[in-house]
């Protein structure tokens, strides 16, 4: 397959939609301190990616208050950057606080081992 890479703000048209109702295994990529990357020349994210508005392509820090651990490993806790994302994502319409999201995440990576 030939890969093609777009201009910063060039226009792009969907081509085909496929419909799957089978299980497709897929990944949520996360790594440290950094939410957002590159997946096969894709920018992908996570929910936790939305903690600031953006301008120009970059975070506008706000002065929030910064949350405690609640009970999650250290490096989780640092790595997703949890003291800076609204603990309760239910008020960002989303169906968990964020103790519940990570404790899920901790939940899974445990059944993979």
């Amino acid at each position: 397959m030939e890969r093609q890479h777009l201009l910063l703000g060039e226009e792009v048209t969907l081509t085909n939609i496929k419909y799957v109702s089978d299980t497709v295994n897929y990944y949520s990529i996360i790594t440290d301190k950094h939410i957002n990357l590159f997946a096969n020349t894709i920018l992908t994210s996570c929910r936790l990616s939305n903690l600031y508005a953006i301008k120009d392509m970059k975070y506008i820090k706000d002065d929030r208050a910064l949350n405690e651990n609640f009970g999650i490993p250290k490096d989780l806790f640092k790595g997703l950057r949890i003291a800076e994302q609204p603990i309760n994502l239910k008020a960002e319409n989303f169906d968990t606080t964020i103790e519940q999201y990570v404790k899920h995440m901790m939940h899974i990576q445990k059944e993979k081992k």
